[in-house]
């Protein structure tokens, strides 16, 4: 029996050509029952369980425990009505629009990330589509800096990252191509720390990945939570030994 398992992501094979998509879908359902149904009912430590991992992947959830738990989240709409939509950008004076859930669309059997975007005026022309899928539509947080906050069981490891230098960075920094775009280490206030612990206790997870915003004004706004986000960058980019404190929580007794 193992002493601890780490669930990080299931991966699953493309579609081999031929087959019907109906029948690919069945086979990867089928396969994913199978693997997750045996590996659930193991006793044992997670990074982190399972089911934990895939409530707090549901955007929407993490925003209300965030908010309930008292830290500043920006104002949000979750909608496919195209009319709210067009009353949320006049309110907000500035808007973003992404995903509830996933970050990745297979489209004409190639997969594109799916960036938090900002939604301008020219948009709203195109907003009977919006009918199609809910999507989350915040208002814009003005940045001085993005903030990945990486959090091992109760060590947390904060990061600013320069994101405003780039325009292609300023809304989602994800979206640089530039490779030296600026990371430091950053000490986040006592409280702030103390909140994040008991939101990664809310939420069930042993491992989380956390996106803030610092403003202008110093204020730090809550975006969201990724139960499985990456890190090795900032490793990397800061030597913050995130790495080796997954290694020291794994091998626990």
């Amino acid at each position: 029996m193992p002493t601890a398992v780490w669930y990080r992501r299931v991966r699953v094979p493309t579609r081999p050509e031929g087959m019907d998509p109906g029948i690919y879908d069945f086979c990867l359902r089928e396969t994913r029952a199978a693997l997750l149904g045996g590996i659930a009912g193991i006793a044992t430590r997670w990074m982190s369980p399972p089911e934990q991992v895939w409530r707090a992947e549901l955007k929407p959830f993490q925003l209300q425990i965030a908010a309930d738990l008292g830290l500043k989240v920006p104002r949000t709409l979750i909608t496919n009505d195209p009319r709210r939509v067009r009353q949320a950008f006049d309110e907000f004076k500035g808007m973003i629009a992404k995903p509830t859930r996933g970050g990745y669309v297979v489209a004409n059997g190639l997969p594109h990330s799916i960036y938090t975007s900002e939604v301008l005026a020219e948009h709203l022309e195109h907003l009977d589509e919006a009918r199609l899928s809910p999507t989350i539509y915040q208002e814009l947080i003005p940045k001085r800096f993005d903030i990945r906050v990486t959090i091992v069981g109760e060590r947390i490891f904060a990061a600013a990252i320069d994101s405003q230098r780039d325009p292609a960075a300023r809304v989602d920094w994800r979206r640089t191509d530039d490779p030296n775009l600026g990371h430091q280490r950053i000490d986040l206030p006592v409280a702030l720390e103390a909140t994040l612990r008991l939101l990664m206790r809310k939420l069930g997870l042993t491992f989380g990945a956390v996106d803030l915003v610092l403003t202008p004004e110093g204020e730090y706004v809550f975006l969201e939570i990724n139960p499985n986000g990456q890190w090795l960058w900032l490793d990397d980019k800061l030597d913050l030994g995130i790495t080796q404190e997954v290694v020291n929580w794994l091998i626990q007794s």
